[in-house]
């Protein structure tokens, strides 16, 4: 209860100004603005959200983020705020897929739409599609970043799981255009806005590992990408935790 009160106190505030001094504005009018000039705008947002919320990112190979050229990022997802972190941490614009659900979301839902984010419908084919060659599009013409999320949907047992089962679909235009992929891992998300934890300071821990393509990997299987994927961010999530 404390810790509820205390987010209410502290952020709710400050989102609320934000939210009504900008958000609306850059969001119904994005169009008048570019994409480098809307995502600093957010970055900028977002670090000092974190800063509100008491969050600090201890981050490993962050030049493999910032290196040059486009990449699809894979994280592990344990909560609503990673695609957060790496917003705060990539110099250059990255937009994220996201379950349509998401859509729904206050605040969260005009943010994606500023970054030019989209969202899945798990529930029709047809659409599913159309979005992932928009993402591969977009990759292709090198126009930003993507961040998709291997588990489809968030991990809500962190204590037997390390992380759900990556889905091999992911991959498919990565090995068709031979994309290189980052590996994030991301460990402790969920204890920030969970109702359980409390803590001075939320040390969010996370890992842009050495990008991978079907050519560095040796493989057109979609499975075994995933597989070897989701193993260097298990690897990863499992040494933070020793």
């Amino acid at each position: 209860m404390f810790k509820m009160i205390w987010l209410v106190l502290r952020a709710v505030p400050f989102l609320l100004w934000n939210y009504f001094t900008w958000i609306l504005h850059y969001y119904h009018k994005r169009k008048k603005y570019t994409i480098e000039v809307r995502y600093a705008k957010v970055r900028k947002f977002i670090i000092k959200a974190l800063k509100v919320l008491h969050v600090e990112l201890e981050v490993e190979g962050v030049e493999n983020l910032n290196s040059p050229g486009i990449k699809m990022l894979t994280p592990n997802h344990q909560a609503v705020l990673d695609p957060a972190y790496i917003i705060a941490l990539s110099e250059k614009p990255v937009a994220f897929m996201a379950k349509i659900e998401s859509k729904k979301i206050p605040l969260i839902n005009k943010i994606m739409g500023i970054l030019d984010c989209d969202y899945l419908d798990r529930k029709d084919l047809h659409q599913q599609v159309r979005v992932l060659k928009n993402v591969e599009n977009s990759l292709l013409e090198g126009k930003m970043n993507w961040g998709v999320f291997p588990e489809g949907t968030r991990n809500k047992d962190i204590d037997n799981v390390v992380v759900n089962e990556f889905h091999p679909g992911t991959f498919k235009m990565a090995i068709r255009n031979n994309f290189d992929v980052v590996p994030v891992a991301i460990d402790n998300s969920y204890k920030v806005l969970s109702k359980k934890y409390h803590a001075k300071r939320f040390k969010i821990k996370i890992s842009f590992l050495p990008p991978v393509n079907a050519q560095s990997l040796n493989t057109q299987n979609t499975i075994d990408f995933a597989k070897d994927v989701q193993k260097q961010v298990e690897d990863k999530i499992i040494q933070f935790r020793k």
